[in-house]
């Protein structure tokens, strides 16, 4: 399973110089009490993402959205499955796994989560990506090329598997390791201003790619 995902990164310090790019700071890593607010516009008109390099200007004023989603950052003690995170720094409750974070000078960690299986059998647990995925990195600049790769293997009773799967299976196995491994590239590869109606904001634009496969032993 493939995912290429273009993020726009918010800067919150200023720039003295007109044309400066922009570099993101550890001061807009999450921190408990913070909230993330997204809107989702499902039928976006006008609006070009396909420029790159650097002083490009997105003009996202068009967009509107039905509701806004907020996502509070949590101690770790408020979501379930704490206990099997004792190095994290903040929690994410999500709508099927509670994540665990750990913040360092440098980037923000996800160590796991607690919850539904990443194979969608149905399994409830305690899964540790290793290494611990980086989900942001400061400082980030224009032109800035990261790679990472993590896994997850996670093994149960073969008695805890719903029976509607179970009875599919060709054999009735003891036990079952589920197997995820994930790769990831992260390139900055434009920089600019972004306008939406909230206001206008210096930008960098971030490309994704991500690979993951999920294996059954």
């Amino acid at each position: 399973m493939k995912h290429t995902i273009l993020t726009l990164a918010l800067t919150l310090t200023s720039s003295f110089a007109l044309l400066a790019q922009p570099v993101i700071e550890n001061g807009t890593f999450p921190q408990v009490g913070d909230s993330l607010r997204t809107a989702v516009d499902n039928l976006p008109s006008g609006i070009a993402l396909d420029n790159d390099g650097s002083n490009q200007n997105w003009n996202f004023t068009t967009l509107q959205s039905a509701f806004v989603n907020s996502t509070p950052i949590l101690t770790v003690q408020q979501a379930e499955g704490y206990f099997g995170f004792p190095g994290a720094d903040y929690a994410v409750i999500g709508e099927n796994a509670n994540f665990f974070y750990r913040t360092t000078a440098g980037q923000v960690e996800l160590l796991g989560f607690f919850g539904q299986d990443p194979a969608g059998l149905g399994i409830e647990g305690i899964f540790h990506y290793e290494p611990p995925l980086v989900e942001r990195r400061a400082p980030l600049e224009y032109q800035d090329v990261n790679t990472l790769s993590s896994n997850i293997s996670f093994a149960f009773s073969a008695d805890d598997l719903p029976e509607q799967i179970s009875d599919m299976l060709p054999i009735s196995p003891d036990s079952i390791r589920i197997r995820l491994n994930l790769d990831r590239t992260e390139e900055v590869d434009a920089w600019g201003t972004l306008t939406i109606p909230g206001g206008i904001y210096d930008v960098l634009r971030e490309k994704q790619t991500e690979v993951q496969q999920v294996r059954l032993d």
